[in-house]
């Protein structure tokens, strides 16, 4: 690995908490002691990950409540009625327990009435810092004027709001049109002083992604998922590595950000380093720009 790759922090700023598809409900911890133990085998797996590929930080974002359920996070343990983890309780108590480690984003339904002031409490309180929205999961746009305190409160917490954009293979999950990044265009222009990340950089709609980027400079954009998405949801296919040079030449690498969506072998920091862009570039991507739009 070249040495360079060391003078940077690096920063894998979109993951999540362990999605174990192979559990069955049976095997749901049944008591605070066997989910303790299993969230300290799972800090220490990620851990391991991070140190292979010299990843230092990852920035753990919560899952969407309706669907969270189906990971076993919030689930009841059939043998005993214990309830288990939501992944936002799981981020709280990791960022508590291995704070030199992991940073926490809350992920929220905007349209609940306790939304406000669960975000505050999960920044104030729990040291988060932002929120993630799945529109797509409740079908609505990013500009939707219903959701207007939500971001007034963003902006005097002074955090940056994400968005998920693109790619919605699973219908009972996301709608398709809510996922387009357009309506993040209008939203950044009524709110220049809100901080917002693309994640996916738009997804499939990447050149509108990159686009709307270019408009709004409180826009930033995620590479999380992009070889994934490159490589099986695109058509032509596109070669990722030249997508995300060619991100970096329209939008500069201040508004570009590192982040795996958990798929750390698909996009590993040695990857980026072998990117032909400048030095600088590559450190901002890995960890600079990501620390000043996070707060880190």
């Amino acid at each position: 690995m070249d040495h360079s790759i060391r003078l940077t922090t690096i920063i894998d700023a979109h993951a999540h908490p362990l999605r174990d598809e192979k559990m069955t409900a049976n095997e749901l911890p049944s008591n605070f002691e066997e989910e303790q133990r299993l969230l300290h085998r799972q800090a220490e797996h990620i851990i391991s990950k991070m140190q292979q590929l010299q990843i230092q930080k990852k920035v753990m974002m919560a899952m969407p409540p309706d669907v969270e359920s189906g990971f076993y996070y919030g689930a009841v343990s059939p043998v005993t009625g214990y309830k288990n983890r939501t992944s936002q309780e799981w981020i709280k108590e990791i960022i508590k327990l291995y704070p030199e480690h992991f940073y926490g984003i809350a992920c929220l339904n905007p349209l609940e009435e306790r939304a406000v002031k669960e975000l505050e409490s999960l920044v104030v309180q729990n040291g988060f810092k932002g929120v993630k929205i799945h529109q797509g999961h409740y079908n609505i746009s990013a500009d939707d004027p219903r959701l207007i305190d939500f971001y007034k409160k963003c902006i005097d917490l002074d955090i940056t709001v994400a968005f998920h954009t693109g790619f919605s293979p699973v219908q009972h999950i996301d709608r398709y049109i809510t996922t387009m990044p357009l309506t993040i265009d209008e939203l950044a222009h009524r709110f220049p002083e809100l901080r917002i990340m693309m994640c996916h950089a738009g997804g499939n709609w990447f050149q509108d992604g990159i686009m709307i980027a270019l408009r709004n400079k409180n826009v930033y954009v995620d590479l999380a998922g992009i070889p994934w998405l490159c490589s099986f949801l695109v058509y032509p296919e596109v070669d990722w590595r030249t997508l995300i040079c060619r991100m970096v030449k329209v939008l500069g690498a201040d508004r570009i950000i590192y982040g795996t969506d958990n798929m750390d072998d698909m996009m590993t920091p040695e990857m980026i380093m072998e990117l032909d862009i400048l030095e600088e570039e590559k450190h901002m991507i890995l960890g600079g720009t990501a620390k000043r739009v996070y707060n880190l």
